[in-house]
C-alpha cells in the first residue's frame, strides 16, 4: 500500500498548508511557535519559523548524528519503524543516543536536543 498509494511530494505540500494554517492560529492567539523536522527533512514551500532552516540536513536524526561525529551523514529515509533502516540510526544506537529497541531517544538523545533547541525557544520568547 505504501509503495504504490503513497505520494510524499503530495503529503508533504499538504503538511506545509497545515503548517501555515497552524501559523496563523497560534498568531491570532498571540503563541509564539517553532517548526522542525525529526527523523527527515523535507523542502516544504511554508518554511516560517523552521529551526535549523539554513542547515542541509536540517533534522534532529542527521544533526544528532553529524554532532556524534558520523562523518558521512546518508540520505536515507527513516520510516519510522523500530529497525535500523539507515546509518543515522544505526551510529546513533551504537554511539547509546537512540534506545536500541523503540529507536527514539535516550536519555543522552533528550539531552542533546534539548541543548540543540533551547537557543532557538531563547530566541523565540526574548
Amino acid at each position: 500500500m505504501l509503495q504504490h498509494c503513497y505520494d510524499l511530494e503530495n503529503s508533504v505540500n499538504e503538511l506545509s498548508l497545515e503548517m501555515k494554517l497552524w501559523d496563523e492560529i497560534f498568531e491570532n492567539r498571540g503563541i509564539k511557535n517553532l517548526w522542525f523536522d525529526t527523523f527527515n527533512h523535507h523542502n516544504y514551500s511554508y518554511t516560517t519559523n523552521m529551526v535549523f532552516a539554513n542547515e542541509n540536513k536540517r533534522d534532529l536524526l542527521s544533526i544528532l548524528a553529524k554532532n556524534a561525529g558520523l562523518a558521512e551523514v546518508d540520505d536515507g529515509y527513516h520510516h519510522s519503524v523500530w529497525h535500523h533502516d539507515t546509518d543515522r540510526v544505526t551510529y546513533l544506537v551504537d554511539k547509546k543516543i537512540l534506545n536500541p529497541y523503540s529507536k527514539h531517544p535516550g536519555r543522552e538523545g533528550h539531552i542533546q536536543i534539548s541543548e540543540l533547541l533551547s537557543p532557538e525557544i531563547e530566541k523565540l520568547i526574548s
